[in-house]
């Protein structure tokens, strides 16, 4: 892999291993640990339109102002723009943990499943 956070090459190997909670339990230290890791950073980008750099915190999703951020994104941005809207579709697939080895099994498969022509 690239350079990525060990916490991340950890829950990668991870993934593949079996749904079992102390599996899942670990992955959640990784990722509380990642987030503890990156709290202080920033994602730094350069504007040729605003011709200035922007500093945009970095928030992973198990933050508040992670949510805070979608919140606002979700309300401010999109549902202006589709609120005149009358026909929507929505569709959440779950896949329960007992018909799957792991977090790539279930991947796998379910990917194989939605691909057929």
């Amino acid at each position: 892999m690239r350079n990525y956070a060990p916490q991340l090459v950890k829950a990668y190997s991870l993934a593949s291993s079996l749904f079992v909670p102390e599996i899942l339990q670990q992955e959640r230290e990784l990722a509380e640990d990642y987030d503890r890791d990156k709290s202080n950073q920033a994602i730094i980008l350069y504007s040729q339109e605003l011709n200035k750099v922007l500093r945009l915190p970095y928030y992973m999703r198990l933050k508040p102002e992670y949510q805070k951020a979608i919140k606002h994104k979700i309300w401010g941005e999109i549902y202006p723009q589709i609120s005149g809207c009358n026909d929507f579709v929505f569709l959440t697939l779950d896949a329960s943990t007992s018909n799957y080895y792991s977090q790539s099994d279930a991947h796998k498969k379910v990917q194989r499943c939605w691909n057929v022509s």
